[in-house]
């Protein structure tokens, strides 16, 4: 612990242990940050997993498609495997990095749909796709913003 003293009487201040909150070893609170700590960065890893499966599975299927049931169902199975791989050591990284980027897509498409039909709607073919390189854009930013010791926690 810091040693005080006040300036003007040169007198000692006693001082507490500076403490974040966090717990030492394994007192309940340490457990209890480190148990959601895995859970965010396993939802992070789950997440992308599950947009990314969704994404693919939406853009692939001919008119006859699946039955909702089967097409949520793959998709969970997808969530859980991303869950389940961010709750350990080596997901840690990964989790923290697809939830900046997954934040920053999702503020990516709400800057898309701000205009009614769209932020491009253009007539034009390809036009469109503008509206995807924005969102795109956000995405890329929002990693970004996790890479940066500075950034980290405004990119989160």
């Amino acid at each position: 612990t810091p040693e005080v003293f006040n300036p003007s009487t040169q007198q000692f201040i006693p001082q507490g242990p500076a403490t974040d909150g966090s717990g030492t070893d394994f007192d309940i609170s340490a457990i209890i940050w480190l148990a959601l700590w895995r859970i965010t960065t396993g939802v992070g890893i789950g997440l992308a997993c599950a947009v990314c499966s969704w994404a693919a599975l939406i853009n692939t299927l001919n008119s006859t498609g699946l039955p909702d049931a089967v097409l949520t169902a793959i998709v969970l199975s997808f969530f859980v495997v991303g869950f389940v791989f961010g709750l350990f050591d080596i997901g840690h990284g990964a989790g923290i990095t697809l939830i900046g980027i997954l934040g920053g897509l999702s503020f990516g498409v709400r800057v898309v749909l701000l205009r009614p039909g769209l932020l491009v709607n253009g007539t034009e073919k390809g036009e469109y796709g503008i509206n995807w390189v924005v969102v795109a854009l956000f995405g890329v930013l929002g990693g970004a913003g996790i890479v940066g010791a500075r950034t980290r926690r405004g990119g989160i």
